[in-house]
Order: C-alpha cells, then sequence, then structure tokens
C-alpha cells in the first residue's frame, strides 16, 4: 500500500532558498544541453554565410587588359606595358644587325617572338603563315626568334615551312627590353612604330584575324 501522507509532506525540490518566490519550473540538464548546442550552431551557420560573403567581395575582378575578339588574355599580360620598340640590336638571318624601328619600316606589323623549344610557337606557325600570305601589301608579319642560334633558327623555319621575314635576338635583348615574360609573344605595331597591342599565347586562324583588324583598323580575308 502506498502511503500517500508521506508523498504529500515529502520536500519539494522546486521550493526556493531563502524564501525566494518559487517559479514552478523544474531545471532541466537535457534541456540547457539542447539550447546551448543549437545557439552554437546558429552561430556556426551565421560564420560559414558571412565567410562565403567576406570570399565573393574579395574576387579579383574582370582584368581590365584590352580583349581581342573573344580572346581572353592572361593575368601576367598586365605587366606588358611597352609602347614603344626598344633600340635593342638584332640580326637578320643574313647576320646583318638591325633593330625592330628597322624591319617595321614604316608599316603596320605583327610581330610574333618565338623559339624552336617552344611548343606552341610551332603549333601557330601555320596560322602565320596563312596569315602572312592573306596580307598582301596592307601589313607585314614578322618571326622574331628569341635565344636561338642561327642553324638551330634555320633548321626550325625549314621544318615549319613558313616565308614570311625572321630576325634574330640570340641575346635575348627584347626580352630586358619589352619585358617578355612568354612565348609565343605576338606584338601589333603601326605604321609610326607605336606598340598598340599585345598578346601572350598561341593564336588562331580567326583571332589573328580579329586582332589584325582590332588593332590594326585591316580587314584581312578568311585565307
Amino acid at each position: 500500500m502506498t502511503n500517500t501522507l508521506d508523498n504529500e509532506h515529502a520536500p519539494d525540490d522546486t521550493e526556493p532558498a531563502d524564501g525566494a518566490p518559487s517559479t514552478g519550473r523544474h531545471f532541466n540538464p537535457r534541456l540547457a544541453i539542447i539550447y546551448t548546442v543549437g545557439a552554437f550552431v546558429i552561430v556556426l551557420a551565421f560564420a560559414v554565410v558571412m565567410g562565403f560573403v567576406n570570399a565573393s567581395d574579395t574576387k579579383p575582378t574582370k582584368s581590365t587588359a584590352p580583349d581581342v575578339g573573344k580572346m581572353q588574355l592572361r593575368a601576367d599580360d598586365s605587366s606588358f606595358t611597352a609602347t614603344t620598340l626598344p633600340p635593342s640590336g638584332l640580326l637578320t638571318m643574313d647576320g646583318e644587325v638591325t633593330d625592330l624601328n628597322r624591319v617595321v619600316g614604316g608599316r603596320p606589323t605583327m610581330l610574333n617572338m618565338f623559339s624552336a623549344a617552344c611548343v606552341a610557337c610551332r603549333t601557330e606557325m601555320p596560322a602565320l603563315e596563312r596569315l602572312h600570305q592573306a596580307a598582301g601589301d596592307e601589313f607585314q608579319v614578322v618571326g622574331v626568334n628569341l635565344g636561338d642560334s642561327e642553324s638551330i633558327t634555320r633548321s626550325f623555319v625549314k621544318q615549319t615551312g613558313v616565308s614570311y621575314s625572321i630576325v634574330r635576338d640570340p641575346k635575348l635583348l627584347l626580352v630586358s627590353g619589352l619585358n617578355i615574360t612568354a612565348q609565343p609573344m605576338t606584338l601589333w605595331v603601326d605604321a609610326k612604330g607605336t606598340i598598340i597591342g599585345h598578346r601572350y599565347g598561341e593564336l588562331s586562324d580567326a583571332e589573328m584575324r580579329v586582332a589584325v583588324r582590332d588593332y590594326l583598323g585591316i580587314q584581312v580575308p578568311k585565307a
């Protein structure tokens, strides 16, 4: 038999000490843990969201370097700021000393800098040759070999079958003179000898025609 009298007089755990008024609520440690964990999760989620927001705010803005048609320029293109051709000594394929101003010679010119060890240089050579054949007298294509010996340059030109003019920079004077950071490197120069466009990397036929149109103002027919 249950002793109800004892239960009625059992001490109440919720009775506040020191005569404080009773709230009628029991302290539940499980609920306290749940609330604490929930608050931590909310704070963590807020921190993650703010992290994404901050990351999107610090993303680099799109490069303001000039585009050529749909070509996307490499990030390091912005380091190229030259507007004039340096008076660096070059050599013709016959060994005569020359420079880029004499090579341009008052004609709109597309200067393509290459070396025999550059795979991308080799693969774009056929497109450069087709552009040269389509250029007529409106502008010229000139190849500038960087660092190779005369024999290596001649062998490379023979292998690629190009017929446009080639000059050599065996001492790499143009690399420092123009701050060239990669190859192939292509410059578009107007008749006054001013550099008005530049591009690192291999170019397709279409990209070359678009560049000549945009930089030199010359419409080249499809090859």
